[in-house]
């Protein structure tokens, strides 16, 4: 466990951009807008929701007082959902916003302050409703430089070291297999991705008016919180069973690719995938060394070209793909993220 006695405590106002309010001070924050008031386009709209970083659609940019966009910043709603958001978004009411002063965020550093944020905030109820002066006000601790200021080269070293531990995938394809013997990856065998994966036909898409706190899971075309936008109160479209007990979502102009183990529904633009792989962490290894060989094409769509990209495996001598090397790898690697995961949580 990493030592903390010797970390100093700050305010939200000490290292966060801050407003006068009143006699006292507020973090900038979002206000109400009519979605009729809103126009389709491309800037993303951060609202409380605890899903898909906040973002609950896309709109252009607008002249109205209340239409208010930050960048590089993490936000914080009064409920309590916390989210580091890189590029340019508008805030919904009760949306805050926290932009170190004389620091610029990168996802490093600001992967360690939410989770700083998220632990100080964990006591507040519904009904203490987290204002933008009383998020002024709050304390934590943080790791710290000789002179007194937040240490953020220590923080960015420190989430880049965990961040590098917990995401490793096959960039580096020379691991140590369950004897401790380095792989020669040139011996590897490549496949179809059709021997894998059969894309179903479409069915009906839910949107934004269908999210509404039921329990069952809509994925988007998104990454984030593992695909799932949010609940439904609808049926599942898909059923997970002893037959399926694996759903492969894939969003067509993100390259998203996320397993579904329970029963669910889809927003647009996602694809869903039967396997006939039922082990999770063969499924898992073979969708990570798919993904490498699908292409980046922007906000084009993905399935024309993800379906014919090929896919690199271990083989067995018969050049059977080796199921079980990629059974005991993908176990290792999950095991080594929870261990750093522990190891980042009892710090905080």
């Amino acid at each position: 466990m990493i030592d903390t006695s010797t970390w100093t405590k700050f305010k939200v106002s000490d290292i966060f951009v801050t407003e006068k309010h009143g006699s006292g001070l507020q973090v900038p924050t979002g206000a109400m807008m009519s979605k009729k008031d809103l126009a389709d386009g491309n800037i993303p709209r951060v609202t409380v929701s605890n899903f898909n970083n906040g973002i609950t659609g896309y709109y252009a940019d607008s002249d109205d007082k209340n239409y208010r966009t930050y960048q590089n910043f993490i936000s914080v709603s009064f409920l309590g959902t916390v989210f580091y958001q890189p590029n340019k978004v508008s805030l919904d009411m009760k949306v805050h916003c926290l932009k170190p002063l004389d620091y610029e965020l990168n996802v490093y550093s600001a992967g360690y302050i939410v989770s700083i944020i998220r632990k100080a905030i964990s006591n507040f109820a519904y009904s203490d409703q987290l204002s933008s002066t009383v998020l002024a006000e709050l304390e934590f601790a943080l790791p710290a430089t000789s002179d007194g200021q937040p240490d953020w080269d220590y923080m960015e070293s420190y989430m880049k070291a965990v961040m590098d531990e917990s995401e490793k995938s096959l960039e580096n394809l020379k691991k140590a297999d369950n004897t401790k013997h380095l792989i020669d990856v040139s011996g590897w065998g490549e496949f179809d991705a059709t021997k894998f994966f059969t894309v179903l036909a479409g069915r009906a898409k839910l949107s934004n008016a269908d999210i509404d706190d039921g329990n069952t899971p809509v994925y988007s075309s998104n990454s984030s919180n593992g695909g799932v936008f949010g609940y439904t109160t609808k049926s599942p479209d898909y059923e997970v069973n002893d037959e399926n007990p694996f759903y492969i979502t894939f969003g067509d102009h993100t390259k998203a690719v996320n397993i579904a183990d329970k029963s669910f529904c889809v927003m647009d633009n996602v694809k869903v995938l039967t396997s006939n792989i039922r082990n999770y962490n063969v499924l898992h290894f073979i969708i990570t060394s798919w993904l490498r060989n699908v292409p980046d094409l922007g906000y084009a769509r993905h399935w024309s070209k993800a379906e014919k990209a090929k896919i690199w495996l271990p083989i067995t001598s018969a050049g059977e793909p080796d199921w079980q090397y990629m059974e005991n790898y993908m176990k290792g690697q999950f095991e080594k993220s929870e261990l750093v995961i522990k190891e980042l949580r009892s710090r905080i």
